[in-house]
């Protein structure tokens, strides 16, 4: 028995001493990193599918395949504005936090209003109709793209503020 309480006692006494040292907050500091960064470039490569897509179809007129491309980063998005949403909010990551739901919101509105337009244009749809839609899109991909890298750059500033490496990318 006395064993025992003295494995207990050493078990809380460690629990504690990593708990005080910061070692949870830096464990969730990571977590956090990691899920940002994986979602960015998982809505710059489902991003990039939709307008490549876009580009084949304004070339071959034919314009149905995009549903599925809008309707993976419609699905993608949802997930992944909830997950966004219900992270608390620390003075560390309140810019950040706020600059992720910020480019999920502007992505959510663009595939949500202006990408289904572009789903009932057909061969006989007019130019001046399917220039409009592009109109419309605005500066998207650009936009998005300047959005992603200004979250990979606070990101960085993140990961220094918690001394830990970062993870590879591009």
């Amino acid at each position: 028995m006395p064993h025992m309480r003295n494995t207990i006692l050493y078990s809380l006494i460690a629990v504690f001493l990593l708990s005080s040292c910061g070692f949870e907050e830096k464990r969730g500091a990571k977590e956090f990193y990691g899920n940002v960064l994986l979602l960015n470039d998982s809505l710059n490569r489902l991003t990039n599918d939709w307008h490549t897509e876009l580009n084949r179809a304004n070339q071959n007129k034919s314009y149905e395949n995009l549903i599925n491309f809008r309707l993976r980063l419609g699905q993608f998005l949802g997930r992944n504005r909830n997950y966004i949403a219900n992270i608390p909010i620390n003075e560390r990551n309140e810019r950040l936090l706020n600059a992720e739901i910020a480019l999920l919101e502007n992505q959510s509105n663009l595939v949500a209003d202006v990408y289904p337009i572009f789903e009932q244009f057909s061969s006989l749809t007019p130019k001046p109709q399917l220039d409009s839609a592009i109109s419309k899109l605005g500066y998207d991909l650009s936009n998005q793209r300047l959005g992603i890298d200004s979250i990979k750059k606070q990101l960085d500033d993140y990961a220094k503020k918690y001394s830990f490496k970062k993870k590879g990318r591009k």
